[in-house]
């Protein structure tokens, strides 16, 4: 048998694999950046709900305003009362306790006036107000005084109950307003006192009549932010020689339409009235005490939001 050379088989030499160092390097700061952003991350979590907290606690311990019951002879009624900014006095509140100081108890009802202002200008005053009578009591006033008839009732008479609401109004921090601080009188005698007080926003206008019955009136009230605007527009074509005896009020206003009224501030006979702007200047198009024509609703194409019926 020949001899066969035997091949010798080289052993395999395996080269162990080159680290990049590069590679481990951009590695550990891409996760050294990832690690820094966890930790920014949960920084900016835990902060937010920190303050989150803080203004929980902040808005759980700021006063809220008080909730009185205000007790009215319709039953009782709940208002609010600013306790924050106390620009506003509410005006049943301040028309109850006057009740408490002269001893009566009269019904409370919403109702409208008008104060003047520091331009010498009527507006518009949204409130309540309740009356006294000196020889009559039914159920829209109460009985008050010892009058035995019409001729007792004299601005004399008057003097007791203006000093109570006087001492009244000043003990609660209110001041008297001298625009509003009126005697009216006819034929060179006063038949007519209106006392005005003022607090912040709220306004008093306290009225006593001689020789009529009931004789006073008693109102507390702010002005009427949507319509006195709208006074101060139409004012000039019903009242163009600016007389405070003479109150004008707006009801309604539609697009160009508007509808109020004209009367005096010492009594006398009013009347309602419908205006039309026509290229930005209003007219009367309608005025009386009657219920207004269809030839003029129809005419002037007076919508129903300002006057629904005529005739």
């Amino acid at each position: 048998m020949p001899d066969t050379e035997i091949p010798i088989i080289q052993p395999v030499q395996f080269q162990k694999p080159v680290q990049n160092k590069n590679i481990f390097k951009t590695l550990f700061v891409i996760s050294l950046i990832v690690i820094l952003g966890i930790i920014t991350a949960f920084y900016f979590i835990l902060n937010n709900k920190i303050n989150q907290l803080n203004n929980k606690q902040t808005v759980e311990t700021t006063p809220i305003p008080t909730q009185i019951q205000t007790i009215t002879n319709n039953g009782i009624t709940p208002t609010t009362i600013p306790t924050a900014e106390k620009n506003v006095i509410d005006p049943i509140q301040i028309l109850n306790q006057l009740q408490a100081t002269l001893k009566t108890s009269s019904p409370i009802t919403n109702r409208n006036n008008s104060w003047i202002d520091q331009n010498s200008q009527n507006i518009p005053l949204i409130g309540q107000d309740f009356g006294l009578a000196g020889t009559v009591s039914n159920n829209y006033v109460s009985k008050y005084g010892n009058y035995s008839d019409l001729e007792s009732i004299t601005i004399d008479s008057f003097k007791n109950i203006q000093s109570n609401i006087d001492s009244f109004f000043k003990s609660n921090g209110f001041e008297k307003d001298k625009a509003n601080t009126i005697n009216h009188t006819t034929n060179n005698t006063i038949d007519t006192i209106v006392l005005g007080y003022t607090k912040n926003e709220t306004k008093c206008l306290i009225t006593l009549y001689a020789k009529t019955d009931p004789f006073g009136d008693f109102f507390c009230g702010v002005i009427d932010e949507k319509r006195a605007p709208w006074v101060k527009e139409l004012s000039p074509i019903f009242n163009p020689n600016k007389d405070l005896g003479i109150i004008i009020t707006v009801d309604k206003l539609v697009g160009n339409y508007a509808k109020g009224g004209t009367g005096g501030r010492w009594g006398g006979g009013g009347a309602a009235w419908i205006a039309l702007k026509t290229d930005g200047v209003w007219k009367e198009i309608w005025g009386g005490q009657d219920i207004i024509s269809c030839s003029i609703f129809n005419k002037y194409q007076i919508p129903k939001e300002i006057y629904e019926d005529c005739q």
